[in-house]
């Protein structure tokens, strides 16, 4: 087997070694590199003797250099980044929502669910996971609730 074809075989394993990586830990960012290595593979196994030649190193570093960059614009399109929270959070005193971790005095580590998005929530009473609860002031980016009765 020539030497081209050995190398694009050793990408293409390692593109998938990554891409198994990447399954067990998402957000790792090893698909981009995994998907060069993919198609470097590729044009080694189509094309071997070119690793004989002066021209591969421009070609590799052409092909890897296009596909990261449209890799990575298609998995930035998959998730795109967050947006910061946009206005104030005291728009929801006087909301009702429902604690989905319960609240302890003196602490943030509660949690509520105010419609379909997650508080952090403070109260100055204990308050038990399941209960519903009323938002009566915000401190920074968080809620202090209490306990509906």
């Amino acid at each position: 087997m020539e030497l081209g074809a050995s190398l694009g075989y050793a990408f293409i394993l390692l593109g998938i070694l990554l891409f198994v990586i990447e399954t067990f830990q998402p957000g790792f960012l090893l698909a981009v590199p995994a998907t060069v290595l993919l198609v470097l593979g590729l044009l080694l196994i189509v094309a071997p003797s070119i690793v004989n030649s002066w021209i591969v190193l421009p070609i590799i570093l052409i092909v890897g250099g296009v596909t990261f960059y449209f890799t990575l614009k298609f998995y930035q399109s998959l998730a795109p980044p967050d947006s910061p929270p946009i206005g104030s959070l005291r728009v929801h005193i006087g909301k009702e929502a429902k604690v989905v971790k319960a609240v302890v005095p003196g602490t943030i580590k509660g949690k509520v669910r105010l419609g379909t998005i997650e508080f952090r929530a403070s109260s100055s009473t204990d308050i038990s996971e399941g209960s519903l609860v009323k938002v009566i002031a915000v401190d920074g980016i968080h809620l202090i609730v209490e306990a509906i009765e």
